[in-house]
């Protein structure tokens, strides 16, 4: 039978696992790992909902912030939770209307932190025209009321529909529509600016790194279809959204020349493969995804670096200078344990959105009027899926891990 552990014994307990590693490995250790910001929008013991339409429900973006506090701050204990739903607008759509979506798939778990993404929907994939902007502004309006009334100490975060890519294969037969997208972004950064809610705009990014790239890739897309992100489009949403909340990037990890060094590192971030065709293209991408190992003031020459007694290559002076990425190196012992904690999230994820969903039939059922009996079955499930939580934060848990550099044998 399973048995949750209380939060602060198990944040306890990570921090007795780390001294005793420390105190029985007999090497001077340091300590790599982000530590939490005073200004990190997230705080321990928070419950994040997701909340928006099918790019939502599609999981990618929630997946890598997740991914990414999971591995950087593992004593920190947040939980996740991804309400999106296809097609839906301001109004709800296909999951119900949108006091039932708020009642059902957010009131319901008492959450800190609502993020809300919506919009692409919201336009109707034309021109802009005053009618349908005006539904919209009247829908963001009473999602924002309905939250404050409903869950007064929550905070509300607002995100601007993101990128629509006309030059890809789409059912949309608007090619200016992403000026209609901006257009719903900039109310909403007035509409924050007015109401003292963050308004974090991810639409900008995306179109500036698709310039970016296609200077050498003119068919370079983050999109599946124009409107849906790949995994660079969710990935680049997720580092905007971690740049936006002062989420700590990974400190460089500092080598002295032939020493033994002990480091307790953040792992890489975990990302989808596919994810890393971004790296270059945005700074919000690259801040966050590198997790580097410097060595200065080496003399010109090529060196050969050992972690946990891998060899990871050799270097020469100034790449060390600068920075080797670990996350880079497809052997690095770092990268096999970020890919099982990236597995691990989809895991929990995948199960979460096949009980609530289930191609339709699970128990998120379009009704005004759920049943106490379906509330209490997803609370149930939810408090599970805990269980899954303290596995993950068990498995990203910082190593004690030996890095060693010397001058490359001729």
């Amino acid at each position: 039978m399973f048995k949750l552990v209380p939060r602060r014994a198990y944040n306890n307990m990570l921090r007795t696992i780390s001294f005793l590693l420390v105190a029985f490995a007999g090497i001077s250790a340091t300590g790599s790992h982000a530590e939490p910001s005073p200004t990190f929008a997230l705080h321990n013991s928070d419950t994040l909902v997701f909340y928006g339409d099918s790019i939502t429900e599609q999981l990618g973006y929630c997946r890598d912030i997740e991914s990414y506090v999971v591995s950087h701050y593992p004593s920190e204990h947040v939980h996740f939770i991804t309400s999106g739903w296809g097609g839906d607008t301001v109004r709800g759509g296909h999951g119900g209307s949108i006091n039932t979506r708020l009642r059902r798939d957010v009131f319901s778990y008492h959450p800190s932190v609502v993020t809300v993404f919506l919009g692409m929907n919201d336009g109707r994939y034309t021109v802009y025209d005053p009618p349908i902007f005006n539904r919209y502004v009247t829908g963001m309006l009473h999602i924002i009321g309905a939250i404050r009334l409903a869950l007064p100490h929550a905070r509300i975060v607002l995100i601007t529909p993101s990128n629509f890519d006309k030059n890809t294969k789409t059912w949309v037969r608007t090619p200016s529509y992403n000026n209609t997208l901006l257009r719903f972004g900039d109310y909403l950064k007035k509409l924050g600016s007015h109401k003292s809610i963050q308004v974090i705009d991810v639409n900008a990014p995306m179109a500036r790194a698709l310039t970016e790239a296609r200077k050498t890739d003119t068919h370079y897309t983050l999109t599946q279809d124009g409107v849906h992100p790949n995994d660079a489009g969710h990935a680049i949403i997720a580092a905007t959204i971690l740049e936006a909340w002062h989420a700590a990037p990974s400190d460089p990890i500092q080598l002295t020349l032939g020493k033994q060094t002990l480091v307790y590192c953040s792992l890489p971030w975990p990302l989808p493969k596919d994810a890393s065709s971004a790296k270059g293209y945005s700074a919000a991408f690259d801040t966050y995804a590198p997790l580097l190992v410097a060595a200065p003031g080496l003399k010109d020459g090529m060196y050969r670096l050992q972690m946990d007694g891998t060899d990871l290559g050799a270097f020469d002076a100034k790449s060390l200078q600068d920075g080797v990425d670990l996350s880079s190196i497809p052997h690095c012992p770092l990268i096999a344990q970020a890919n099982k904690i990236y597995a691990m999230i989809v895991a929990r994820t995948n199960k979460w959105h096949h009980f609530s969903k289930g191609d339709r039939g699970g128990v998120a059922k379009k009704s005004d009027l759920p049943t106490v009996a379906e509330v209490h079955k997803l609370q149930s499930f939810d408090h599970a899926m805990y269980v899954l939580d303290d596995d993950i934060r068990l498995a990203a848990a910082p190593g004690p891990h030996k890095f060693l550099l010397d001058p490359e044998q001729r």
